[in-house]
């Protein structure tokens, strides 16, 4: 008789699972805060910074009170509005910029632009005014609290502060009152880099003397 073939019962292998693999998250990151530096000198080629002490060079005359400075006029509400920060004023905003330089006596006072540019400033003796003059006429100038006073032939610049007659001119000595103020003399600084140069010693040209052929002479 016929045999049947044992049955052979397999038995499935498990299925494995892939193993997960966790990813760890690289930590964010925040973009740097940009910061801008403070502006000090205050942006521009010239900036002008208050002393106390004078020396040849480019001035305004301000009224610290007020931020207003000497716009180069003699007449009833004539200034410029400016603004300071820290002592500076980086826009002269079309004050007069006065020369002051040392002479005999003192120092003369230049308007250099302006109408009344080319113009020098002083006092008259008995006056309230502004007299204005080709002729170099001295002043002296001397500091107290951070102000300026100038004097010329007995009158001294002030700013007025009196309302409806706000200006800046030389008064007699002898005009006093709470509204008459001392101005501050702010000095113009230049913004440009100096010269960085290790030799900055300026020499005439010499001529040169060379004599070789094909080569030509020239100067150092």
């Amino acid at each position: 008789p016929a045999t049947e073939a044992p049955v052979v019962e397999v038995t499935p292998v498990p299925a494995t699972e892939a193993p997960v693999v966790e990813e760890t998250p690289a930590p964010a990151t925040e973009a740097p805060i940009e910061t801008e530096a403070p502006i000090d000198p205050p942006a521009g080629d010239t900036y002008y910074e208050k002393v106390t002490a004078i020396e040849d060079g480019n001035y305004l005359i301000v009224n610290e009170a007020s931020s207003r400075a000497f716009n180069g006029l003699d007449a009833a509400n004539d200034y410029v509005a400016v603004v300071i920060a820290d002592g500076k004023i980086a826009d002269a905003n079309g004050a007069a910029i006065v020369e002051i330089a040392a002479m005999t006596g003192g120092y003369s006072l230049k308007i250099t632009n302006g109408d009344k540019a080319g113009n020098y400033i002083y006092g008259k003796s008995g006056a309230n005014s502004i007299q204005y003059g080709a002729e170099a006429v001295a002043n002296t100038i001397t500091f107290a609290d951070g102000a300026a006073t100038i004097l010329s032939n007995e009158t001294s610049f002030r700013y007025n502060a009196a309302s409806g007659n706000d200006r800046f001119r030389f008064y007699k000595t002898s005009t006093t009152g709470a509204s008459y103020i001392v101005p501050a003399l702010y000095k113009e600084v230049s913004n440009e880099a100096p010269c960085e140069h290790a030799n900055v010693e300026s020499r005439d040209a010499v001529p040169a003397s060379c004599t070789t052929p094909g080569v030509a002479a020239g100067t150092f």
